[in-house]
């Protein structure tokens, strides 16, 4: 997935990160639970906990990538 700001909607690759989900795994289920009231965290946000690397190139920079372990919100 594109990670972005709370409410932001970016287009450049400099303005997101992207996130890593294990299918079935404890982290995918909440962020599916989340997701899917999207409309309500959206000033908020949600809160992921991972192990974050760089996953671009030295002909193409993109963002930092996260394979997240946890998702919560407030």
């Amino acid at each position: 997935y594109k990670f972005a700001k709370p409410g932001e909607k970016p287009d450049a690759t400099r303005d997101y990160v992207f996130i890593y989900l294990l299918k079935g795994s404890e982290a995918a289920k909440a962020w599916d639970k989340f997701y899917k009231k999207k409309e309500k965290y959206l000033e908020k946000g949600v809160t992921v906990k991972g192990c974050a690397s760089y996953v671009g190139s030295d002909n193409y920079p993109y963002p930092v990538g996260i394979v997240v372990d946890e998702v919560t919100a407030e």
